[in-house]
């Protein structure tokens, strides 16, 4: 799969992943709640609501670490995934231009036709671009 691809599919679940989470917990932290809620007894109506507030808020504690822990899982796997497979590339390419104050005429850059939306050669011409900038 194309770099391209990845970011897109990354980005796209990034987002669905803890829509996703979000209402699976809120629909599992509802019928849990319900359910020990409908298990009590009550004394009076005020001992009720004290019951019902005291379960949401356990429930909305609950639900923000779930979300806090999909996050994380979902950067562990989708974000740092996607830099670990462009991260030779973006090596490669702070060294050519690291060679370019040195008057370095071309830089090896080995890329496969899948890593850049774009076509690339495999040596990246700076000879326009030397004309643009003063070297020493």
């Amino acid at each position: 799969m194309s770099v391209k691809k990845r970011l897109f599919w990354s980005h796209i679940l990034m987002f669905a992943l803890p829509v996703a989470a979000y209402w699976l917990i809120s629909f599992a932290a509802d019928r849990l709640t319900l359910a020990w809620l409908l298990r009590q007894s009550y004394a009076s109506l005020e001992d009720f609501r004290r019951q019902v507030l005291q379960a949401q808020q356990l429930s909305r504690i609950l639900i923000i670490a779930a979300l806090v822990l999909t996050l994380l899982i979902a950067d562990r796997f989708l974000s740092r995934g996607v830099l670990n497979k462009i991260r030779s590339s973006l090596d490669q390419l702070s060294l050519g231009l690291r060679k370019l104050p040195g008057a370095a005429r071309c830089v090896v850059y080995g890329a496969s036709a899948h890593d850049a939306p774009f076509p690339l050669d495999r040596e990246l011409q700076f000879q326009d671009m030397l004309k643009d900038i003063s070297v020493p």
